[in-house]
């Protein structure tokens, strides 16, 4: 079960299992290794065991999920996950037709698994888990999950084994079984940086090299696996934060299927800067003559932004409708910053993306309330023609607290590297007209722009002209989300 364990685990620590590496029975002390030719070892210098041998029970399985510790258990031997935390699951062992045995003295089911996966949900444990099991008959094991947000694989279906790939002559057993060893395979041709999917993994599932047929359950799970990356445990895997909600829950919407909305902020701005604009355009939702039917709205956030750059402080240093249409079936794109770049102009202006960045590192960024703070907002050119209800939530929402002080959520350093990066306006200008055209593009747009921008504006919004349309909003500079939110959400 080890062996299995380290192939899988071999990047991040607190793994549970027993010592193989330093038992005396093993040729090759201090290592272990993934394939018969011992090109890696999935030891290494930095693995954490934090329960081992007689310690690996069920009961402290279960303990260790849903967190009913006895005090005196240490930090280092506790799952310290919350509401954010998304958790790979991953057993391996002996096992049948929904059970897992654990020391070849006791099992788990499949039912103490689901129940425990519940407690962690009501408990508020975990945002998302990923579990994956390779046994015989492992698919079994997740039959009776019943919570949300668990996408679960596993090695084999009912009534079907699941086999090794190759013996190590030398130390005795084979050294891995197929399907890990198809999952390692995948993992290691992978990156952080990497844009491939869970569904990417799934699709490689093959029985002439598995010998079993893997299986993926994905009905609880609250996104396509389209939509989570296959980085997963990678460490530096940075997080965005989202918020969800369903109208027809909320706000007196109607039943059955409709549209799904995304809402995607800008550079420097949370998630939640989109509010006032969507409370009008929920008010319509729910009104019984409206064209509109809403089933959900997400809200998210990029890594380095808002609460997901609280998160993800320690890890700094999207799917697109271009890359992926069949997610889309329509784009509102809000005067979004792409252009051409003019012949013989440099791709990164001093004057346009020097200021820019210069004035992001000296943005100030504490302040000893929030009430300071809204007053500073409201005296600055650039906050003061907000509308006042915009400006309250980026107080609220923006701002965290610190000790004495309250601070910038997103620190003026990473909204100057977004700034700083130049590429992705003009690419995006080559690329637009070959969006799907039947993807529908509507262009809201301000009126309020510099003169000289107004031909390449006029010119961006039928850089791809099927389907199609656009509408200006006279009053409105830029930011037409913080100036004027109503007149965008009708």
């Amino acid at each position: 079960m080890l062996l299995e364990c380290m192939h899988i685990y071999h990047h991040p620590s607190n793994i549970t299992n027993s010592i193989l590496a330093c038992n005396s029975r093993n040729r090759f002390p201090g290592c272990v290794y993934a394939n018969a030719g011992r090109h890696l070892d999935l030891y290494g210098d930095n693995i954490e065991v934090d329960y081992r041998g007689y310690e690996v029970t069920v009961e402290n399985f279960l303990r260790v999920l849903t967190g009913r510790m006895d005090p005196s258990v240490p930090r280092s031997k506790r799952l310290l996950t919350d509401d954010r935390s998304n958790i790979f699951v991953y057993m391996t062992g002996h096992g049948g037709n929904e059970f897992l045995k654990f020391q070849d003295n006791e099992e788990i089911s499949a039912f103490d698994i689901a129940d425990a996966f519940e407690q962690m949900w009501q408990k508020k444990r975990y945002n998302e888990i990923f579990f994956m099991i390779d046994t015989c008959q492992a698919n079994t094991m997740y039959s009776k999950f019943y919570s949300p947000h668990i996408l679960a694989t596993g090695s084999s279906e009912i009534n079907e084994n699941s086999y090794s790939h190759e013996n190590d002559n030398d130390v005795g057993v084979a050294v891995i079984d197929s399907y890990t060893h198809h999952i390692l395979e995948f993992m290691e041709g992978i990156d952080k940086t990497s844009q491939i999917s869970m569904q990417d993994l799934f699709d490689t599932y093959n029985y002439d090299k598995i010998h079993s047929h893997p299986g993926v359950r994905s009905d609880l799970f609250h996104r396509p696996p389209l939509l989570m990356p296959a980085t997963i445990g990678i460490t530096g895997t940075c997080e965005m934060a989202q918020r969800r909600r369903k109208p027809t829950e909320d706000s007196g919407g109607r039943a059955g299927e409709g549209l799904t909305l995304f809402f995607a902020h800008a550079n420097g701005f949370p998630k939640e800067i989109w509010e006032p604009t969507l409370r009008d355009l929920l008010e319509a939702n729910a009104s019984a003559n409206s064209p509109l039917n809403i089933a959900e709205i997400w809200s998210w956030e990029a890594v380095n932004h808002g609460d997901a750059a609280l998160v993800n402080a320690e890890k700094l240093g999207g799917i697109s409708a271009l890359n992926h249409p069949i997610l889309f079936s329509s784009l509102i794109l809000v005067d979004p910053i792409i252009r051409p770049l003019r012949p013989g102009a440099p791709l990164i202006s001093a004057k346009h993306h020097g200021r820019m960045v210069t004035d992001a590192i000296k943005r100030r960024d504490r302040w000893s309330s929030r009430d300071e703070a809204l007053k500073s907002f409201r005296t600055s050119p650039f906050f003061g023609v907000w509308d006042p209800a915009v400006l309250d939530i980026y107080v609220e929402c923006g701002l965290y607290d610190l000790g004495r002080d309250v601070r910038l959520k997103m620190p003026g350093i990473q909204e100057a590297i977004v700034f700083s990066e130049a590429l992705t306006t003009y690419e995006t200008w080559i690329l637009a007209e070959k969006l799907d055209k039947r993807i529908e593009l509507m262009w809201i747009m301000p009126g309020r722009i510099p003169a000289e921008e107004i031909k390449m504006k006029e010119q961006l919004v039928w850089r791809r002209p099927a389907n199609s349309t656009n509408v200006i909003i006279p009053s409105a500079g830029h930011l037409i989300p913080q100036e004027k939110p109503h007149i965008l959400g009708k």
